[in-house]
């Protein structure tokens, strides 16, 4: 789905769709995606979904990268973070599985860290537990 027009004090809700793994899967992540559109439609957030759309020579790695990297930095309108699918953690580093290489807790921190505006994660994913410590801020 792509991007509204960015409003500056509006909401941005940026929903990731992970692997699916198996097709239940993917049609009930797809379904949860389709629910926080229906949302951010209804409350005029900025809205962009990734995950989704047929896999092309871009991962959707740094999609998400480039779509924080467009991101304002600063201002009252909320950044919405919505993870949905699997993750993992094998005692160190928690990861959100995506088709392609997957998204570490420790690098969504670092590119979350210049955000001086309002912003929520929400993790849908197994082993989510883990982001907490690296994502942990005021």
């Amino acid at each position: 789905m792509a991007a509204a027009p960015k409003a500056p004090d509006r909401a941005t809700v940026i929903v990731v769709v992970g692997a699916a793994g198996e097709t239940e899967f993917g049609d009930e992540f797809a379904k949860d995606a389709a629910r926080w559109a229906t949302a951010g439609a209804t409350t005029g957030a900025n809205l962009l979904t990734l995950g989704l759309a047929t896999a092309d020579t871009t991962t959707d790695r740094e999609k998400l990268q480039a779509a924080l990297a467009a991101e304002p930095k600063e201002g009252v309108g909320e950044l919405w973070l919505v993870l949905i699918g699997h993750g993992t953690f094998d005692g160190k580093e928690a990861k959100f599985n995506l088709r392609g290489p997957d998204l570490a807790a420790s690098d969504l921190a670092e590119w979350l860290k210049p955000f001086r505006r309002p912003l929520a994660l929400i993790d849908t994913a197994s082993a989510s537990a883990p982001f907490l410590v690296k994502l942990t801020g005021p």
